[in-house]
């Protein structure tokens, strides 16, 4: 028996059941226990239900709340994200379905007035006051819902269906059957693997082809969504085309049906930034393990994703409550659009793939392959690809390369080495584009480059910088792309406050770098001179 909607079966023992709470996926007995609620006793109630709920398992916690599993029968748009029909999602546990649970796993009694026992359905402030322990319950900690075979923190195999206690994970396949997965593959078992994920792409249009860092990019990021609980954190993959219909979104989803069957969770990029924080918690509290960020139609700027995406845990704000909540961020991201544009710091923490169809009309293309059905038709065969590449690279002794360190070592030791192993691209080297095309980066570039061209390699002021401007047409524009006060006049304070922010940065080999103090009017002096870029990756 169990309580999280997947193998109940609609039947309720009377006397006795089987639990799958053991933690290794076997079926274990339970007695279904007689809770006695007497006056002034309800605190050892309050446990007896607990204890009950853990005989039974489905019930777990996350953060500061109750959560059980379900899975949604209806495609849904709810809380600003779309999700498909059969999706699993991790959802709170109310008190009204509380009450109802602890009906079916115990028998209820007390003492009437001439103390006698009757039967009684559980009291509601004992399913109320256990809601309301956070921080003393006994429950198992719920980190994630995961739908196909995956590896540990510690690299171990992770392939038996239930709730692994040593991960925190609940595994649910769906009723797939997945090979047996060989945890010490060899190099050649990684090379075919590889093959089979290469076979799978084989029409989609990467720029530069199979080979390229776009296409590498993409093969990392199916081995991410794969092993993506075995991460710290992981990058982003920034999907572009000069087109629409040119099989940004369908990417996504390609990543998605290969780890859950079904097409992954979508929030359209159309809302305002708080919007965006509060919709991602969403999403991260269901445990979705795929998230498609779909259509930018301008640059993405978002300080909620910097954080999600370099911190193995998110907090914000519950959509439609007060109460703040911190979760992982173990999911993996998608963001799409046509002449797509990542601002800031999001360019470091993403990789690139860039599509182009090379049709005036891509959406009048026509396929080989219904990509849909093929992986549903091999899916657990792809699975098993995608876990064989680290696998084989941990197996051969995690041999070291001679390539710069990502911001994301777990991801570089399970992803991008094992490709680069395997004499793929190295989709770090993605990031290139996406700097170049960041809008911030190219109005810092125009800067240094019109300043160095007026001023030299001299220190200045923000004053002499402003009154050089009035002589230097090009260096007034990059001026008021960075320092305008809104009416196309310069606004000294945002200009000084924006130099500050960027010293030490370099692109296109100059560099802002602080001069000291002006020797009369000793305000702070800044100047360009010219640097080594660092090397990229």
């Amino acid at each position: 028996m169990s309580l999280d909607g997947t193998t109940l079966g609609g039947r309720t023992p009377e006397r006795g059941g089987r639990s799958d709470a053991g933690g290794d996926g076997t079926i274990i007995p339970f007695t279904r226990p007689v809770i006695r609620v007497e006056t002034g006793q309800r605190p050892a109630a309050v446990r007896a239900a607990e204890s009950a709920l853990i005989a039974v398992g489905g019930v777990y916690r996350q953060g500061e709340r109750l959560v059980r599993i379900a899975r949604i029968d209806a495609d849904t748009d709810s809380g600003g994200v779309r999700r498909a029909a059969g999706s699993l999602i991790i959802t709170a546990v109310t008190q009204h379905w509380l009450s109802h649970a602890l009906a079916r796993i115990a028998d209820w009694e007390t003492l009437d007035k001439r103390g006698e026992l009757r039967v009684i359905d559980p009291p509601v402030p004992v399913a109320r006051e256990l809601l309301a322990l956070s921080g003393e319950w006994r429950l198992p900690v719920l980190r994630g819902i995961v739908t196909a075979p995956t590896l540990r923190t510690d690299g171990s195999l992770l392939d038996c269906e239930g709730y692994d206690a040593r991960s925190g994970l609940y595994m649910d396949f769906g009723g797939l059957e997945y090979p047996a997965i060989n945890p010490t593959p060899s190099v050649q078992e990684a090379r075919e693997a590889l093959r089979a994920l290469a076979d799978l792409l084989s029409e989609c249009a990467f720029v530069g082809g199979a080979q390229s860092p776009s296409a590498s990019a993409m093969l990392a990021t199916i081995i991410t969504a794969t092993v993506r609980r075995a991460l710290d954190i992981a990058p982003v993959l920034a999907v572009t085309a000069k087109q629409a219909s040119s099989g940004k979104t369908a990417l996504a989803h390609i990543i998605a049906r290969i780890l859950t069957g079904r097409e992954a969770a979508v929030i359209p990029l159309d809302q305002e930034a708080a919007e965006l924080g509060r919709r991602l918690l969403g999403v991260l509290l269901a445990g979705d393990p795929v998230l498609c960020l779909d259509n930018a139609v301008s640059p993405v700027d978002s300080a909620a994703l910097c954080a999600a995406l370099t911190s193995e845990s998110y907090q914000d704000r519950i959509i439609r409550s007060s109460t703040m909540a911190r979760v992982s961020t173990a999911v993996t991201m998608i963001i799409t659009g046509n002449g797509l544009r990542l601002v800031g710091d999001l360019t470091t923490r993403a990789l690139g793939c860039a599509l182009d169809t090379g049709l005036d009309r891509p959406q009048e293309r026509t396929y080989q392959r219904d990509i849909a059905a093929f992986i549903a038709e091999h899916r657990a065969r792809l699975v098993q690809a995608a876990l064989t590449i680290p696998l084989a690279y941990l197996s051969a002794g995690a041999p070291a390369l001679p390539v710069r360190p990502s911001r994301f070592h777990q991801w570089d030791r399970l992803v991008r080495l094992p490709l680069i192993w395997l004499a793929c691209a190295d989709p770090m080297e993605t990031q290139v584009a996406l700097e170049d095309a960041d809008p911030e980066r190219e109005k810092l570039r125009v800067l240094l480059a019109t300043w160095m061209a007026t001023c030299g390699e001299r220190g200045v002021t923000v004053a002499a910088l402003m009154r050089a401007a009035a002589q230097q047409e090009a260096l007034r524009e990059a001026l008021l792309g960075i320092g305008s006060d809104g009416t196309g006049r310069l606004n000294a304070l945002r200009i000084g406050n924006y130099l500050a922010e960027r010293v030490g940065q370099v692109v296109d080999g100059l560099q802002i770098s602080d001069a000291g103090r002006d020797s009369h009017s000793k305000t702070r002096c800044y100047r360009i001179a010219a640097r080594a870029a660092p090397a990229s990756g």
